[in-house]
């Protein structure tokens, strides 16, 4: 007979065990609408209500919608500053992803969060000026761009192996993914 201690020792190496089993084979544990990222990315979700929501949408949309309302409230920087605003807000949004997507830069959560928010003032205020005009030619200028910059960026990475990550213990205690290709 074993005693109790053995039992509870060989329990807590039982859930152990399946602990690391879980970890190192992520399952989806959330539909797609929420967070469009499959289980190996999970890093780029942040957890809400249980669910694995995508960080970059989490900060996006509301921000986006709140800069669109107060702008319909009256709040917003002088029109005549919306060329530069539109394209220089999005930059390090759009170089962020890319790079990311195209495996030449570690995910860094905080670094998707303010690039991400400053992207949503800019797409904030295109929302407004697209509700007034939705021909509007600076409006879909910036949107195409950035989108079509964004999208080649993805579908090379995805062709050539650069989204391929590998986990590896990070001294900055960020989830440690290395996104430099490596098939690990």
């Amino acid at each position: 007979m074993t005693d109790e201690a053995e039992l509870d020792r060989r329990i807590a190496r039982a859930l152990e065990q399946q602990r690391a089993e879980r970890d190192a084979n992520p399952v989806a544990d959330t539909t797609l609408f929420l967070s469009h990222h499959w289980p190996a990315r999970y890093d780029r979700c942040a957890i809400v209500a249980g669910r694995h929501v995508c960080r970059r949408c989490l900060v996006l949309y509301p921000v986006a919608i709140g800069v669109a309302l107060l702008a319909g409230f009256g709040i917003r920087w002088p029109d005549s500053w919306d060329v530069w605003m539109f394209w220089l807000l999005p930059i390090p949004g759009v170089v962020e992803f890319s790079l990311d997507a195209l495996g030449l830069i570690r995910h860094r959560p905080w670094r998707q969060v303010v690039v991400s928010a400053m992207l949503a003032v800019a797409y904030g205020k295109i929302l407004w000026r697209y509700s007034h005009h939705p021909g509007d030619g600076l409006v879909w200028a910036v949107v195409l761009v950035n989108t079509a910059t964004c999208g080649v960026a993805a579908i090379i990475g995805s062709l050539l192996g650069g989204r391929r990550e590998r986990r590896t213990p990070s001294p900055t205690g960020d989830g440690g993914v290395d996104t430099l290709g490596s098939d690990g």
